[in-house]
């Protein structure tokens, strides 16, 4: 009876710890479709909601930090690729609490070969975010 009792105990902790391990990349997972199709829609208060307080997005070198700085970046971003005439984002890899994408655009007859965008994703939030272009999108 005591190896049955000692044997649940042990089988119920390693259970746990899939399901504590499956719940952080279904939250994570969760937080990325939410943000995708936020920007899919165009929805400014969607997309911060997103994010931490303190948050941090990284565009080509210039730092967004909070959220207000966060929405001035994004209304600035939907109003570039508003213009964009091609934008295609390629299936994001979600690895733990990490979301990677690589993208492309024709924004104002400038092509946009290839983009990344990384994210960092805690407690069913954004916490950090870098997006690289070539060439800029626009200067802070």
């Amino acid at each position: 009876m005591k190896r049955l009792a000692l044997t649940f105990v042990l089988g119920m902790t390693v259970l746990s710890g899939f399901s504590s391990a499956s719940l952080a990349q279904q939250s994570t997972q969760e937080v990325w479709q939410h943000h995708i199709n936020a920007w899919q829609a165009r929805d400014l208060e969607g997309i911060v909601a997103d994010y931490t307080p303190d948050a941090y997005v990284i565009l080509n070198n210039d730092v967004y930090q909070g959220k207000a700085a966060i929405k001035g970046l994004f209304a600035k971003l939907f109003s570039t690729f508003d213009r964009a005439t091609q934008h295609e984002i390629d299936p994001a890899l979600v690895l733990g609490k990490l979301v990677y994408i690589t993208w492309r655009a024709e924004i104002d007859q400038r092509a946009i070969p290839m983009g990344t965008d990384t994210f960092v994703i805690e407690n069913g939030k954004i916490t950090y975010q870098t997006i690289t272009s070539n060439p800029k999108l626009f200067t802070k």
